[in-house]
């Protein structure tokens, strides 16, 4: 080909690129090229943010006021829908975990940023919410975040006033029975109402998942201090996966929404047990009929809590493995000097007597 006829084609190569590309192209050819839009990450649009550690910490413990927390979820949720407009990933429409902690961390919180850790975790419980993958979310997913942020503050606002109970920092004013009921009431009608607005019933998140990411949000709230609600929870930490096993089973699988909520009733029914035990049994003398009614109560409470578990509907029983892990499980201290095999033989020896079909008159 000549020299000539080159030029030619690459003449009318310009001309057929200048015309397919319309304004923006003619623009750029004519000098005027357009200036790309200015994001507007400034310490005072977001500065809000830098405040959510406390405030986690303030509402952990029931001293947040309303305003407090509807200002905190606000502010996540006007940088979410500002990072998820004005931003692009490394994925097409998608953001990696790690660049979610990344950007968070470079421009606002920057004194109590997330760790890799606790990114990974907070992955999983996006994929239990939203479904999708725990390695990244999606822009579509940030908007139901968004969305979800908005009922999370709502039923935060109505929790806020039974924090102090709920995460037993109320134990020297004794709350009392009533207290104990009604807060637990109303953590029961916010779980179930995230679950109706989530995909958590289709999800596959664990029991270990979550306590590395109670771990996790404890060290993102506490900072270098500490922080008492999940310090005071700790001990009880080792015995909820053996009582979960008991309630749910090992290998539990709910089959439908019913189902899950049922299993969060039990849960919530369970944590209710634990709040009451705290308060008036777990140095209880019994001294007067008040005391023993006390006991009777719990009881009773926990016959039902296990009769209608999902592992008692599902199989029919409760296996005796389950109830040792569970002894296994307890604290040196709750135990004194008693053995775990001694704990484990007594309880069979009881049970099976009281199963004997010739003690009818017990």
């Amino acid at each position: 080909m000549s020299f000539k006829k080159k030029r030619s084609l690459l003449v009318l190569s310009l001309i057929a690129i200048s015309s397919f590309s319309g304004v923006g192209c003619s623009e750029f050819i004519n000098g005027k090229k357009a200036e790309p839009e200015v994001l507007e990450f400034s310490e005072k649009r977001f500065a809000c943010l830098q405040k959510l550690p406390e405030q986690l910490k303030k509402f952990s413990v029931g001293e947040a006021s309303e305003q407090e927390i509807r200002g905190g979820y606000d502010c996540l949720r006007e940088a979410l829908k500002y990072f998820n407009k004005r931003t692009f990933g490394s994925i097409e429409g998608a953001y990696t975990g790690e660049e979610m902690r990344n950007f968070f961390g470079k421009y606002f919180l920057k004194k109590n940023n997330v760790t890799s850790e606790f990114t990974a975790e907070l992955m999983k419980i996006k994929q239990a919410l939203l479904g999708g993958s725990d390695l990244s979310i999606t822009k579509i997913e940030i908007h139901r975040l968004v969305e979800i942020l908005g009922v999370l503050r709502d039923e935060s606002v109505l929790l806020s006033p039974h924090m102090k109970i709920l995460l037993s920092q109320a134990q020297q004013q004794k709350a009392g029975w009533p207290a104990i009921s009604a807060a637990v009431e109303q953590l029961r009608k916010s779980f179930q109402k995230l679950l109706s607005q989530t995909d958590l019933a289709k999800s596959r998140y664990s029991f270990a998942d979550l306590k590395k990411a109670l771990k996790g949000f404890s060290e993102f709230a506490r900072g270098k201090e500490p922080f008492a609600p999940y310090d005071n929870s700790v001990q009880w930490m080792v015995l909820l996966e053996p009582v979960k096993t008991i309630l749910m089973g090992e290998k539990a699988h709910f089959q439908d929404e019913e189902q899950w909520r049922k299993s969060l009733d039990s849960l919530v029914d369970l944590y209710e047990l634990v709040l009451k035990y705290r308060e008036s049994v777990q140095e209880l003398k019994i001294q007067n009929p008040d005391n023993l009614d006390q006991i009777g109560r719990l009881l009773d409470q926990g016959l039902k809590l296990i009769q209608n578990s999902h592992q008692m509907k599902t199989k029919g029983f409760i296996p005796f493995e389950d109830l040792d892990h569970l002894l296994a499980s307890l604290p040196a201290e709750w135990r004194g000097a008693v053995r775990v095999e001694s704990l484990q033989k007594a309880y069979r020896i009881f049970l099976m007597r009281i199963l004997d079909p010739d003690r009818k008159n017990d």
